[in-house]
């Protein structure tokens, strides 16, 4: 039952995640665009990694290379978005956002990489 409700939760979280990246940010948030997806993809991986990675290698690593995927793939559907609505709803692909999801996701791969590593040598 409880893997069933993750599920649930984790799928409203996507929709919601991205509706969130679809639209513009309040005038607000603008200057701390980059520090967003930075925290965004940090808490997104060490989020997929509690509930689906259960300490092993290859469940981290499709939930990174998912979440890679999706950094690049979200950047370019704001810039397709502009075209198919032929009205800025959003900002343009940037290369910044992507390099700024991608430190984010690589903290907290070295983060958890080290956690793995000092759980495997406590088990010997």
């Amino acid at each position: 039952m409880l893997k069933k409700q993750i599920t649930l939760l984790t799928a409203f979280f996507v929709i919601i995640t991205i509706v969130g990246f679809m639209v513009k940010l309040p005038k607000v948030f603008g200057n701390y665009d980059k520090q967003l997806h930075f925290l965004f993809y940090f808490y997104a991986s060490f989020i997929g990694c509690c509930f689906y990675a259960n300490n092993k290698k290859i469940n981290f690593l499709v939930i990174i290379s998912c979440l890679l995927f999706f950094g690049f793939f979200i950047e370019y559907l704001q810039e397709y978005s502009n075209r198919f609505f032929k009205k800025r709803i959003h900002g343009s692909f940037d290369i910044q956002d992507i390099k700024y999801n991608f430190l984010g996701i690589s903290l907290y791969s070295s983060i958890w990489i080290c956690n793995y590593f000092l759980i495997s040598v406590r088990k010997k």
